[in-house]
Formats: structure tokens, C-alpha cells, sequence
């Protein structure tokens, strides 16, 4: 099935497996990517050198596009971004607004960029 989506993240099916806290972590994400969805893993609850040995491994598992969802308000969010440009992650997902920097960073390296939304009043915003 071809989607906007499906088109955008190269996956097959228009499906988004989110960033869970310690549930979306490189087995769950892997096997989503296989199955042709969109998986996200979850670095909230990682360290960065936990999410850079995780994102290598979901790519150990897998050559299907997926994501990575971080916190924009993380003391370290710069160098999570770091992580998805350099190990070529295709997809970043946010919990809450990244700063236009951020965005910028990872546009400019190819990077797709998805908003997490938990609620309707936060699309409207």
C-alpha cells in the first residue's frame, strides 16, 4: 500500500511502531522494520553510548528503514542527534517540540523528521 508515509520512510506498510520507554528497544524495532512497518526505538531511557550500540544493533538486525525517538528538552539532545546522522537512521521522532536547530541538523542531513503527538491538543497547538 502506497502512503504519503509509506513513500516518505521507504517502509511497505503505513504502520508506526512508537518509541515505548524500555519496551521499543532494538528487538521489537527490528522486527518491526522486517515485518515492513516503521520502528521506533525508544532512547529516553538510554545513555548515549546505550543509544549508539542500540541503533547499531537494530541495523545488525535489519536493512529496513526506522526511527529513533528522543526528548528535545534532553541535556543532551545534541549529541542524540549526532548518533541518528552519523549511523544513518532515517527517522526522528520527537516526545515533545525540538528547537529549530535540532530540525535543521537533521534536515539538512536527510534526516526525516516525525512529531510524536499524544493528544489532540497538541496538533492543534
Amino acid at each position: 500500500m502506497a502512503t504519503p508515509l509509506t513513500e516518505l520512510v521507504g517502509v511497505r506498510h503505513p504502520v508506526v511502531q512508537t518509541g515505548m520507554g524500555w519496551v521499543a528497544g532494538p528487538r521489537l524495532v527490528s522486527a518491526t522494520a522486517n515485518a515492513g512497518a516503521l520502528g521506533i526505538l525508544a532512547s529516553a531511557t538510554m545513555t548515549v553510548e546505550q543509544l549508539r550500540s542500540a541503533v547499531r544493533e537494530v541495523k545488525s538486525r535489519t536493512d529496513a528503514p526506522f526511527g529513533v525517538n528522543l526528548r528535545a528538552d534532553a541535556g543532551d539532545a545534541g549529541d542524540r542527534v549526532r548518533i541518528i546522522i552519523d549511523e544513518g537512521v532515517r527517522v526522528a521522532s520527537f516526545a515533545l517540540a525540538p528547537s529549530r536547530e535540532l530540525i535543521a541538523r537533521l534536515k539538512d542531513a536527510g534526516v526525516v523528521v516525525i512529531p510524536s503527538i499524544g493528544a489532540r491538543r497538541h496538533a492543534e497547538k
